[in-house]
């Protein structure tokens, strides 16, 4: 030790302050330690005669707040030492007495000790039950080769708060983290938590290894973590409870620009009773160009469950893609698709091969071609379509759109034609045709549109679609006509947007038509960083006199260039023989990375009431998105 402390004085000054604090806690934890998460206390003989209380505080590089032991404690009555250092109220920081929440004006660091010493009111403090499960960490060692690290979770003693049961009992996880660097370019990292609580080792031990290595030829990296099913983790310890995975990935760098990767990942579940599930999935893709003009990529993955009952299924995919560029207008996509699952079902098998060949012949002509076979479990099914379209002038523009799907049943055949003119910049005509049938139901729509804007602040659309429809050459009676109108009224820089509208006999973005009066009224608006809009919708029924109506109001608060906060809430009547309202509300957040990533995070509340009746059992949803723009 003497030639350590000479060669290495900084190391034997954090072992000598280690220690301390081991001894420091040992002495604590005497009397109550599973009584508190973020702190240690020392307690006298009884709270009933407001003795002196003693909490015992490790820094964790930040102000608070510490939560003390007890809350609803008595006013001024706290004494406060970091070291030997008595501390000033409201100078180095700043108690709660009510809530016990303690406050620093300057971070306490990973080797400062706070001791607070303070009174509780008898029949009045509680004891604390809101504090944070927090970590206690010693740096046993910490170099350039490695670092080993001493962890404590505590998990308060819930029979002290009034709320022991078999599901939260106290705890004390301790657990050990390492790092090595095995080689150049190669890092291992471990960690194992034991539960303190006693019982079976496997079933209470969670334990995580994971080498990660980055070599001139590619990566590589594996990782096995496990957690029995009586492991009770806390905030990332580990794993989940229960489950046991193996998760091994591989790349190699391209060379010739063709690259490669595998992974390997399995899961197994470790229920308290019985067998679980094993889930095994292998994935291999292999991608890259050959030449200037040919790209290619090919991915085969194979996952292979097994059950607990003993039944098992394998599922197998197989995805091939090439393109290719014929000369400098012409692109041409071939790619082949094929899965097949085994299991109780018996075998099933799908493959579909498909062509496309894109091409511009002229700046103001583009065509595509598609060419598509499919072998599916309910039958063989080809399509094939062309589409054109043009640009015959800066006003006029023209599509056309010629598709075919043979099936085992019909033969369907859909045409369509578009033209737009624009006859003026405040003026706007667009006409369509569109021919559908499988030669026993045919149909034929015809639509003339037009947009006029008589001023900067006003905008007039509508447009009438006319339908006619035959059943074994017979003319069906029921095919609708759709017929709408629609008024907006806008001021510049969206200061604000009113826009009204009606339609009779709507038809959706699927081309279905609904017997049905709607009626909207909408409205947007833009005043700085807030951005509100709002929406009135009534649909009437015709064929069932049924009415839905939907309010939907949202307001956004753009925090900065990037990020927007928005929150809503929406109102679903649907009236009939009863009355059943759906009122959602929900909080989103945005963020833009760049021109190239988004990142969105939200979560809703759905609640249902029929009659005025409000129902149990709300619907809580979360979801978190990441858009990336090519």
């Amino acid at each position: 030790i003497m030639r350590w402390k000479s060669t290495h004085p900084e190391l034997m000054n954090r072992i000598r302050t280690q220690l301390s604090i081991v001894l420091l806690l040992a002495g604590a934890s005497a009397t109550t330690l599973g009584q508190t998460n973020a702190n240690v206390p020392v307690i006298g003989p009884s709270l009933s005669t407001g003795q002196l209380v003693s909490d015992i505080f490790l820094g964790r590089n930040v102000v608070g707040p510490y939560i003390l032991s007890w809350a609803k404690i008595e006013p001024g009555s706290e004494m406060i030492f970091r070291g030997a250092t008595r501390l000033t109220s409201n100078v180095d920081y700043k108690l709660d007495p009510n809530t016990g929440s303690l406050v620093f004006t300057s971070p306490l660091k990973t080797r400062d000790i706070v001791r607070v010493d303070f009174r509780c009111i008898p029949g009045q403090s509680k004891q604390n039950s809101a504090a944070a499960i927090q970590p206690i960490q010693f740096n046993l060692l910490d170099m350039a080769a490695g670092a080993l690290s001493f962890n404590a979770y505590v998990r308060p003693d819930a029979a002290a708060l009034g709320a022991q049961t078999a599901s939260n009992p106290a705890s004390l996880l301790l657990g050990l983290q390492g790092a090595t660097k095995l080689a150049a370019g190669s890092n291992f990292t471990s960690r194992i938590y034991l539960d303190t609580r006693g019982g079976s080792l496997t079933d209470r031990t969670g334990l995580q290894l994971m080498e990660k290595s980055a070599h001139r030829y590619g990566t590589f990296s594996m990782g096995f973590t496990r957690a029995g099913a009586g492991f009770k983790p806390v905030d990332d310890a580990v794993t989940t409870a229960g489950k046991q995975t193996l998760d091994i990935q591989g790349a190699l760098k391209p060379i010739h620009g063709i690259a490669a990767s595998a992974s390997f990942v399995q899961n197994h579940e470790l229920p308290s009773a019985g067998k679980g599930n094993i889930v095994t999935a292998l994935t291999e893709k292999l991608g890259g160009t050959l030449g200037s003009t040919t790209r290619f990529q090919a991915i085969h993955s194979q996952t292979v469950t097994n059950a607990s009952d003993g039944s098992n299924a394998i599922k197998t995919a197989s995805r091939l893609q090439i393109d290719q560029k014929v000369g400098a207008k012409t692109n041409v996509t071939a790619l082949v698709d094929q899965s097949a699952q085994d299991g109780t079902a018996g075998h099933v098998l799908n493959k579909s091969t498909s062509l496309a060949v894109k091409s511009q012949p002229t700046e103001n002509v583009s065509v595509l071609g598609t060419f598509k076979n499919s072998l599916l479990a309910t039958g063989n099914e080809d399509s094939s379509s062309i589409k054109v379209e043009a640009a015959a002038t800066k006003q006029l523009k023209l599509s056309a759109l010629m598709g075919d799907r043979f099936t085992k049943d019909a033969v369907v055949r859909s045409r369509e034609a578009n033209l737009n003119y624009a006859l003026s910049p405040a003026f706007t005509v667009a006409t369509s045709l569109k021919l559908l049938g499988d030669g026993k139901t045919d149909s034929f729509a015809k639509g003339v549109s037009a947009t006029a804007k008589p001023t900067k602040f006003v905008e007039v659309a509508g447009g009438i679609k006319l339908r006619d429809a035959w059943t074994q050459g017979i003319p069906d009676p029921t095919a609708m006509d759709t017929y709408d109108a629609k008024l907006t009224f806008g001021l510049p820089n969206k200061v604000i947007r009113l826009s009204a509208g009606f339609t009779d006999n709507p038809e959706d973005d699927k081309g279905l038509v609904t017997r049905a009066r709607n009626r909207s009224l909408t409205l947007q608006s833009t005043v700085g960083v807030v951005v509100f809009s709002g929406g009135y919708t009534s649909q009437e029924q015709v064929l069932t006199l049924q009415t839905c109506q939907i309010v939907d109001l949202k307001m956004g608060l753009k925090l900065g260039k990037y990020t927007q906060v928005t929150t809503g809430f929406k109102e679903a009547q649907t009236i009939d023989t009863g009355l059943l309202s759906i009122n959602t509300y929900s909080l989103n957040l945005t963020h833009r990375f760049g021109s190239i990533f988004d990142f969105a995070v939200g979560g809703s509340v759905i609640t249902t009431e029929r009659n005025g009746l409000l129902q149990p059992n709300p619907d809580y949803r979360a979801e978190a998105k990441v858009g990336i723009k090519f």
